[in-house]
Order: C-alpha cells, then structure tokens, then sequence
C-alpha cells in the first residue's frame, strides 16, 4: 500500500468513526420507519390514488409530530452516544472539535465571553428540525396540488362508499381523463350518474367495502356499466415512479453481461422483455408453444 492510498483510507476510518455519522445515521433510520409503510404501500400493486393520499397525509401528520417531540430528539441523541462509546469515540469531545465556540474579537464584541454556547444535545437537535421541516414543506407542496386535482374523485370514491352522484363531481372527474381519448369528450352525465347508482347498489347488496372490491365487481359488470368501470380504472391508476426504471437498470447488468458484449440492440431488448416479465414466463408451457408455432405453416422438417 503505497502513502498516497494509506492517507485517504485513514482519513475514511477517522470521518466513519465520527460521532457526526453515527448521530446523522441514527436519525434518518428513525425517519425511514416513519415512512416505510408510505414506500411499501406506494409500490404496491393494488395502489390507487385516493389511498396514496392519505398516505401521504399520515406520513406529514408522523414527522410533524416527530418534529414537535424535544423529548423524543433527546432519546435519539442518548442512544447515537451510547452507540458511539461502544466504538470507542468519545462524543463530547468530537463535537467541541468539530462546532467549538468561536468568540468574536474585542473590536466587534466588548464582552465575547457573554456569547451563549450550544451544547450538543442542542445542536443535533436544531439540526434536525431543520431537515424534518424541509421534508414536510415538499411533501405539503405535493399534498395540496394533488388534494386540488383530484378533489373530486376523493368526493366521489371516498370509502365508506356513500354515493354523492352530483352532475359537477361527475364532470370534474371526466375532466381528469387524458385529453386525446374519447372518454374526456364525454357529455353524458347523466348516463354516468345512472351507471355508478347501479353499481353502488351492487355494493350494497354484496356489501364491499374497499376500492379494490369495487373495482373487480365493475370488471365483472364492465359490460353493462363501461363508464362506471373506466372511472374506477381512473381511481386504480397509481402516481408514475421511478422504481420500474431502476429495476431495469438492474436487470440490464444481469442480461448484459462481458460475455454478451457483441449483443445487438433488439435481442437486448427482446431478453430485458422477457426477463422482466418473469413470473409471467415461468408459467408459460413451452411445449405448447413450440407445437403452436409448428403449426403455423408447412415445414420440411417434423417439429
């Protein structure tokens, strides 16, 4: 190991064991149990948009009340210092090392030793409020301009599932289709009310009580009720996120490998297909789809 190499790998053990990342990692864990039910419901397949927002709202309410709590900040700064004397750092002493007081000169400040010092409970203290209220701005920014789009479906799907059949919740929610599909064009409001009464009295009768129930019952029922079955689609349509995209990217290492490096563009693209689509592949009966595809045309050779 030559000295260059040596530094640098000392100088990451001295800022790995700094009670600064100990305290730091300590806290965000305690954030991301906060919202892991908020990312684990997020990436479910049965997400619909009305229960991501009240996700979200709970996920607000949880840090605001986490932010509010001295008590429970000072708990979690014990225990980052109790962690830290396990491995050997002294905390106190790399806090003053790190945020020492710094007195102002005489010409600026006549009496510097009246300036106030922060012990370190204080600091860490202060310096998480300031992500927490950066995390609950974002998500409150999120929260109302999703709250005023789509007001009205929540009006209108809110569970339990009381029919509010009103003609303006019904062209709101229409308005919410893409322009260029021939669902946005639709005028008949009236028609809409009807089929969404029939399909609330079938709620009734089978007495379902979630959004995912709802929508099944108006896919066996999407013959007679189109447009009641195509706004429960509307409401089962979860927020675009990256997570697919990452996975890809992921499946692409696994697929392209350096064996593979005189691979062209469409049977990457055809394997990445079939490799991301796996749990559907797996129950594919080859031999049937060999003897399918035999039998396509004539062929010289018996398959």
């Amino acid at each position: 190991m030559d000295k260059n190499t040596r530094n640098q790998a000392l100088g990451l053990v001295k800022k790995l064991l700094s009670f600064d990342l100990v305290v730091s990692l300590s806290f965000m864990k305690n954030i991301m149990y906060k919202t892991k039910i908020l990312t684990e419901k997020l990436e479910a397949t049965e997400l619909n948009i009305i229960d991501a927002l009240m996700l979200i709202d709970y996920s607000i309410s949880s840090l605001n009340e986490m932010n509010s709590d001295n008590t429970e900040m000072n708990n979690l700064v014990s225990s980052a210092i109790t962690f830290s004397e396990q491995l050997g750092i002294d905390p106190v002493s790399d806090f003053n090392r790190h945020h020492r007081k710094r007195l102002l000169p005489k010409k600026i400040d006549q009496n510097p030793d009246t300036q106030c010092s922060i012990d370190l409970p204080t600091f860490y203290r202060v310096e998480f409020k300031k992500v927490l209220n950066t995390l609950i701005v974002l998500l409150n920014e999120h929260l109302k301009k999703s709250l005023v789009t789509f007001e009205p479906m929540i009006t209108l799907f809110k569970m339990p599932w009381k029919q509010i059949c009103l003609t303006e919740n019904v062209k709101k929610v229409i308005e919410l289709f893409p322009p260029g599909c021939q669902d946005f064009k639709m005028n008949d409001y009236d028609g809409v009310i009807a089929e969404l009464k029939v399909l609330d009295h079938q709620c009734n009768v089978k007495k379902l009580d979630s959004l995912t129930k709802i929508f099944r019952l108006s896919e066996d029922c999407k013959t007679c009720l189109p447009t009641a079955n195509k706004l429960c689609r509307l409401v089962l349509t979860a927020p675009v996120s990256t997570a697919s995209n990452e996975r890809a990217f992921s499946k692409l290492k696994i697929v392209k490998n350096y064996l593979r490096s005189t691979m062209g563009a469409d049977r990457l693209q055809h394997l990445m297909l079939l490799y991301s689509n796996k749990d559907v592949l797996d129950c594919l009966d080859l031999r049937s789809s060999v003897k399918a595809w035999s039998l396509l045309k004539e062929r010289r050779i018996q398959i």
